[in-house]
């Protein structure tokens, strides 16, 4: 529940960010998170756990003072962000991605609204810049609330841990939807601040990683609405159910984004549809393999972690 906050006590942040293997990304980031924020250094921490076994980003937080280093545990988004979480000190706990660009005045916003006593849960904005037309370039844009996207939010930190955390099943991406999911069935104060803004440039992908990024994107977020108890998840069932739900779920989010943005950009919501649409079944075999994993073996998350290596251990919105 919110807490008052007084004039003697404000509260002090911990900015957690995740990575893996890409060193550029992230000094562009600490550049802005360590040297380009309006908020009194004394005010917040950093945090960078990274999941890169060759320790990459080591060199490179080692350019920033007082920034703090954190081997990751290798096992998906998920579970790093869960190190990054627990090796933290402040009340609050605030996620960034490491291919983000904060603003200047972001972690002023996000302080500022903490102080009032009032949320629990600080949401940011994600803008998306650089993005051509193309299904070949990606990035995430959270434009309203309710998303609670970890490009940008903040928690407190004994409520994270109080509502689990992470379910390290995630190894991929969509551990936020999952941690949004109980934030808004928990009923606890959410707020959105629109001047708390990160910058995501769009980053180009090859064709096999959007085709994968579709299937996974399709299998958690099937997975995420329904559970592993749900009947429609074996067998023949998903086969049938996960293209379906693909159709509607494609045409609900064709008029969201044709409503918020026109028709400038009916080439890429276009092509995407169909390789999702082209993914669903693959998606849907997908799942009923991982479900078999869970009920035969003791590693729930073998057939992700499998996964994730062969991407390359990238997420959606974690890096």
């Amino acid at each position: 529940m919110p807490v008052p906050v007084t004039e003697r006590h404000t509260p002090f942040l911990s900015v957690c960010i995740i990575t893996r293997g890409r060193p550029a990304l992230l000094r562009q980031c600490l550049e802005r998170v360590v040297r380009g924020q309006l908020l009194e250094r004394a005010r917040y921490e950093v945090l960078v756990s990274d999941d890169d076994p060759q320790g990459s980003a080591r060199e490179v937080v080692e350019q920033f003072d007082g920034v703090r280093w954190i081997q990751g545990p290798g096992r998906g988004v998920a579970a790093n962000r869960n190190t990054v979480a627990r090796g933290s000190t402040g009340e609050w706990i605030v996620f960034v991605d490491d291919d983000e660009l904060p603003e200047a005045n972001w972690l002023e916003e996000m302080h500022k609204a903490a102080c009032t006593g009032r949320w629990d849960v600080i949401e940011g904005m994600v803008e998306s810049v650089d993005y051509p037309d193309s299904i070949f370039w990606y990035a995430p844009s959270v434009m309203s609330p309710g998303v609670f996207c970890t490009a940008n939010l903040a928690i407190r930190r004994e409520l994270l841990f109080a509502l689990g955390a992470f379910d390290e099943r995630f190894a991929i991406s969509h551990e936020d939807m999952d941690l949004g999911r109980r934030i808004r069935a928990s009923g606890i104060a959410t707020t959105f601040l629109p001047l708390a803004l990160v910058k995501h440039p769009a980053r180009k992908e090859s064709l096999s990683t959007a085709f994968s990024r579709a299937i996974q994107q399709q299998y958690q977020t099937f997975r995420l609405l329904h559970g592993s108890d749900a009947p429609t998840l074996c067998g023949k069932m998903s086969a049938l159910a996960l293209p379906w739900w693909t159709i509607v779920y494609l045409y609900r989010c064709m008029r969201i984004e044709a409503a918020a943005e026109g028709v400038g950009r009916w080439k890429r919501y276009s092509i995407d549809s169909v390789i999702r649409l082209l993914c669903a079944p693959f998606a849907a075999v997908r799942f009923w393999r991982n479900e078999l994993s869970q009920r035969r073996g003791p590693n729930p998350g073998a057939c992700e972690d499998q996964q994730f290596k062969q991407m390359g251990g990238q997420g959606r919105c974690a890096s």
